[in-house]
């Protein structure tokens, strides 16, 4: 009688309902020198452009990436410039040069 309740009861519920807009998210790889990332789904660049972001399946020739540096970010939706601001933020710092130690003899510090 057991087995029959917990049967009945586990039919009886409704099933769950399920989300109106699903947003998959989204993989890509970012370039922090040149500023454009790279959709593993689409296959397609996305770099700015005139105030704005272009898509498309290459870059134009003005941007090189090469060897560079590139980190995996992902992105809850295909717009991941709007992320832009914090990927410039966190990523960028790390290739900017730090400042060079130049000797330069100094007429204070003779005899020490």
């Amino acid at each position: 009688m057991a087995i029959a309740f917990t049967t009945t009861r586990a039919a009886a519920q409704p099933p769950r309902p399920v989300p109106y807009k699903i947003v998959r998210v989204e993989s890509f790889f970012y370039y922090p020198q040149s500023n454009v990332y790279f959709s593993f789904r689409t296959h397609q660049y996305i770099y700015p452009s005139r105030g704005g972001w272009q898509i498309a399946a290459r870059l134009p020739h003005s941007i090189r990436i090469g060897r560079e540096d590139r980190v995996t970010v992902e992105h809850r939706g295909f717009d991941v410039w709007t992320d832009n601001p914090v990927h410039q933020y966190t990523y960028a710092r790390r290739y900017v040069a730090q400042p060079a130690i130049v000797y330069t003899p100094d007429r204070r510090y003779n005899g020490y």
